[in-house]
């Protein structure tokens, strides 16, 4: 009797059955001549189990100080059913593999990372912010991809890689799903580039974002009594820096023949009132700090009473531009931040000029405000860092009795108290640079419980005995009867 052939080939592809130990009826192994019986796999359904292996080309390796070939292998899958199921998807696979780029398929996680950020980079698909997530989100997955071929990377790699990073960093599942959508993009990338013919990620379901919680809106009396602390602690920072000038000012005339205060590289004071500056403008227009932070003094309308907002402060120092058409925009100001506003102006430029910067080696001149100079400075005059503020603001609040109130609720609060004390929404829309109404009620819109509550007096109104039919519904009741 012929022996039953083990595997058949077809081009690049191969077929064989998978081949199990036979089991009798008590579940012991089948036994024959001292060996065990072996019977093709079978699945619950009764379907037969083959293995189809695709092969591509060769590649030689050094084994004994010789070189050798050998045949390089994609993933094998498993096909149940019938030996003509198994040479179709024999057949079907080694035709998707025919346009696979054979060297980079052999690279890994790493290298094809490394070829997306190179990409990315050059085609400026996205900012430097992100791009640094997307080299230390892929520098994770290094850890569990890497040294193995791309292509041979399955699911069930990627589903442990993720588990393991979770457990070891300990990410958020908001952090794990920025982590998925980066990494399904890189593999969306090698399939677009020839490199694997299937997304390992495609079927592996996106981790859930936690629940964020909601940003609070600071109530009317609330919003009152940190406008009245900023007042009283701008103040008091006038105060204390004319105080401390006029005693400079009398210790260097004590002695003539020392260096003079106006040799300073620094002015201490400077960044705490600029601080409050940004904080009551935050309040009153809605903008962002990095907004708040790039404004000039090129952008201040006196005679309008407006700001213009054009530009935004990132978290690196660097200037630009709005995300959209809309986050430019020109915004009134109220008539009391606008008279802080300049009287702060002209204070600044003042005591900017105390201020000795080198124009060359040996050479100094004060600092002159002009239109450039920021509106919110630091004690040289210059930009003042987001980080720097976030810290001075982290100090300020729990001093004032806001521990827990962060800069981006006040954009929150304008907001709702707008909408809230009956601004149309679209107004409201303009004022915070957004390009739809949509984010601005979903996102910005806190309920407020006194209009809550004059809403449900307006509908015991509307519902209650004494309240009279409308003609509209007399009329319709007439020509029913």
């Amino acid at each position: 009797m012929a022996r039953k052939k083990q595997r058949e080939t077809y081009g690049n592809g191969s077929v064989f059955p998978v081949m199990v130990k036979k089991l009798d009826a008590n579940g012991n192994v089948v036994m024959k001549d001292g060996k065990p019986v072996m019977i093709q796999e079978r699945d619950k359904q009764g379907r037969l189990v083959w293995r189809v292996c695709v092969t591509l080309g060769t590649e030689e390796y050094t084994e004994n100080g010789k070189t050798r070939k050998r045949q390089r292998k994609a993933p094998q899958k498993r096909v149940h059913g019938t030996l003509d199921d198994a040479r179709r998807v024999a057949k079907e696979t080694t035709e998707a593999y025919e346009h696979v780029d054979l060297e980079s398929a052999r690279d890994d996680f790493s290298a094809v990372a490394a070829a997306w950020l190179e990409m990315a980079e050059t085609a400026n698909i996205c900012g430097k912010d992100q791009l640094n997530q997307y080299c230390r989100h892929f520098g994770y997955m290094s850890n569990y991809l890497s040294g193995r071929p791309i292509i041979e990377i399955k699911k069930s790699d990627v589903e442990k890689a993720f588990a393991a990073l979770k457990k070891e960093r300990g990410l958020s599942n908001t952090s794990m799903h920025t982590v998925y959508q980066q990494v399904n993009r890189l593999f969306e990338y090698a399939v677009d580039s020839d490199v694997i013919i299937k997304n390992p990620c495609r079927s592996i379901m996106a981790p859930k974002v936690d629940k964020v919680k909601s940003r609070r809106s600071l109530t009317v009396d609330e919003a009152a009594r940190l406008r009245a602390c900023l007042d009283r602690d701008e103040l008091a920072a006038y105060s204390d820096f004319e105080e401390k000038e006029q005693r400079q000012f009398e210790w260097d005339g004590a002695r003539p023949n020392q260096a003079k205060m106006f040799t300073r590289s620094a002015l201490r004071g400077l960044s705490h009132l600029s601080g409050l500056l940004a904080i009551r403008i935050m309040l009153a227009t809605g903008c962002r700090r990095g907004e708040s932070l790039a404004l000039t003094w090129e952008c201040v309308d006196f005679d309008a009473s407006q700001i213009v907002i054009r530009q935004t402060l990132n978290q690196r120092g660097e200037l630009k531009e709005p995300k959209t058409g809309a986050g430019v925009r020109a915004l009134y100001i109220d008539a009391d931040t606008m008279a802080h506003i300049r009287k702060w102006k002209d204070f600044q430029k003042r005591a900017l000029h105390l201020v000795m910067v080198a124009d060359a080696p040996g050479r100094k001149h004060p600092v002159e405000q002009t239109d450039k100079t920021p509106v919110c400075c630091s004690d040289v005059g210059s930009w003042y860092d987001p980080t720097n503020v976030y810290r001075w603001w982290s100090d300020y609040r729990a001093t004032i009795g806001f521990c827990d109130l962060k800069m981006h609720e006040l954009r929150h609060t304008s907001a709702t108290l707008l909408l809230g004390n009956g601004v149309d929404v679209k107004t409201v829309q303009h004022r915070l640079g957004h390009a739809s109404s949509s984010l601005t009620l979903d996102q910005y819109a806190h309920a407020i419980p006194a209009n809550d509550r004059a809403a449900a007096d307006l509908m015991g109104a509307i519902c209650g005995a004494d309240v009279r039919p409308s003609a509209r519904i007399v009329e319709v009741g007439r020509k029913t009867a």
